[in-house]
C-alpha cells in the first residue's frame, strides 16, 4: 500500500470536509447580508444601514393557517395546516 497516496487522500478529504463546515456556517451570514442590501437598495435613503440592522435583527417570519381561527369549523373533520405566509402568497407551498 502508498502510504503518501493514503495521507495525500485522508488531507485532501480533512480539507474539503473542513471548507463545507466552514460554508456551512458562513451561508447564514451571507444571506442576511444579502438580505439587508437588498432592503437598502429598495428603500432608497429612507433608512439607514444601521436602521435596517436594527429593524432586521429580530424578525420572525409570519406562518398562516388554512382554518379560520375564530373557530366556526368542526375542528374534529378539519386539520389546520400552518405555512409560511410568503411562500402561500407566491404559491410556492
Amino acid at each position: 500500500m502508498n502510504w503518501d497516496l493514503t495521507r495525500n487522500i485522508t488531507t485532501t478529504l480533512g480539507a474539503a470536509i473542513a471548507i463545507a463546515t466552514a460554508l456551512g456556517k458562513l451561508r447564514p451570514v451571507l444571506r442576511q447580508w444579502w438580505d439587508r442590501r437588498t432592503l437598502l437598495e429598495l428603500s432608497g435613503e429612507a433608512y439607514s444601514a444601521d436602521d435596517t440592522r436594527r429593524y432586521t435583527h429580530n424578525y420572525i417570519p409570519p406562518d398562516c393557517q388554512s382554518v379560520d381561527p375564530s373557530g366556526l369549523e368542526d375542528f374534529r373533520r378539519i386539520v389546520p395546516t400552518r405555512v409560511p405566509l410568503f411562500s402561500a402568497m407566491d404559491g410556492s407551498a
